[in-house]
């Protein structure tokens, strides 16, 4: 079989799909060397680990919607592919089977968040999959229900296949140089809470601020909120930045944008605990991380965060500031919880395997070719 597989997203700012794509790229040719894969992008950066198996070719296409949906048909007949797999977006006029991989439909859920002509493409895109993919993948059981819910498809068409994190996340002790790098940030070396993710509404950036002012109220320990990623300037202003000029506290908040993997892992294994109030999270992957470097998580009770990080974190109702500051307090102030925590992270992170997401999607390409 002759598996092309649509890559542009490995240099975009969405990191989660990034993260699937160069995970799934690299296992699937590791477990199928029976199968051919082909891998189109603009500029791949060959992270993947070579095989025999695998052909990166260049994509003719730039990032625009209307190409991929007209221009992937004549990619597969050229390369005579047996199955297509892209992210989000089919293709038009393309006579092989096609699985997609869609990771939330927050145009739907969330409109609210989204610019309208935005909207408005992001909804024409997903009601074509819907009539033309053979198959979707998506990466958690939350997302699955939204799909099937917003756009009408059979749950039986919908294949959860989780994310995870790679071996490289793991406890890790920040060495001279990481250490360095941290207090060059401006990142001191005591107690820091930390978020991950771009920086867009849909994240409730302004929420985690204003709840780090009431916690920082509260207790006496210079505790500092680490903010990493980097602005999303679709999405516009939320409210964060004023959010962030009011509060007492704005010295201690720090803003890093991207970081480097080997610095990420440092500062998931120094945090107290990662902190993520986002609106909805069609996964979470920064979650699934920070478990990995055996590290707790507050999430909000909203979209696949539950679900992801289960009984190992502390889950707080979206919209009260006062609870997500109590969830903080405690973790600076409760050692025995903390510890506990830190044990249940590490076991929790252990139940998701990228390898596992590989077979599943795998499987998937195999009943649609039956």
């Amino acid at each position: 079989m002759r598996i092309g597989i649509e890559s542009h997203y490995v240099h975009g700012i969405a990191r989660g799909t990034r993260t699937y794509l160069e995970n799934i790229t690299r296992i699937m040719p590791a477990l199928a060397p029976e199968h051919d894969f082909y891998l189109y992008s603009h500029g791949y950066e060959k992270a993947m680990q070579v095989r025999h198996n695998v052909t990166e070719v260049p994509s003719p296409y730039r990032l625009n919607h209307l190409n991929y949906l007209v221009g992937f048909g004549q990619v597969a007949r050229r390369d005579k592919l047996s199955l297509f797999h892209s992210q989000y977006v089919g293709g038009l006029g393309m006579k092989i089977p096609q699985v997609v991989t869609v990771h939330d439909v927050f145009q739907a859920s969330h409109p609210q968040y989204f610019p309208f002509l935005h909207r408005k493409q992001l909804d024409l895109m997903m009601r074509l999959v819907a009539s033309r993919a053979a198959a979707l993948v998506t990466v958690s059981s939350y997302s699955k229900a939204a799909i099937c819910h917003f756009y009408d498809i059979s749950a039986h068409r919908v294949t959860v296949a989780y994310e995870a994190a790679s071996d490289f996340f793991r406890p890790t002790k920040p060495d001279g140089a990481l250490r360095r790098q941290m207090n060059a940030l401006g990142i001191r070396n005591g107690p820091f809470f930390l978020f991950v993710g771009r920086l867009a509404p849909i994240k409730n950036l302004k929420g985690l601020i204003c709840s780090y002012g009431f916690f920082r109220e509260r207790v006496k320990v210079p505790v500092q909120l680490v903010i990493v990623g980097d602005q999303d300037d679709l999405f516009g202003d939320d409210g964060s930045r004023e959010a962030y000029l009011a509060c007492r506290y704005k010295a201690s908040i720090i803003f890093t944008g991207s970081v480097r993997r080997t610095l990420l892992r440092a500062l998931y294994s120094d945090a107290e605990a990662l902190v993520l109030p986002s609106f909805c999270e069609g996964f979470g992957l920064p979650a699934i991380e920070a478990m990995a470097c055996g590290t707790p998580c507050i999430v909000s009770d909203r979209g696949a965060l539950p679900e992801v990080v289960g009984d190992a974190g502390k889950i707080v109702q979206i919209g009260e500031p006062d609870e997500l500051a109590n969830a903080m307090q405690d973790h600076i102030e409760r050692e025995d919880l903390k510890a506990a925590k830190r044990e249940a992270a590490l076991q929790r992170a252990a139940m998701f395997s990228w390898e596992r997401c590989a077979r599943q999607t795998l499987q998937v390409y195999r009943n649609v070719m039956e």
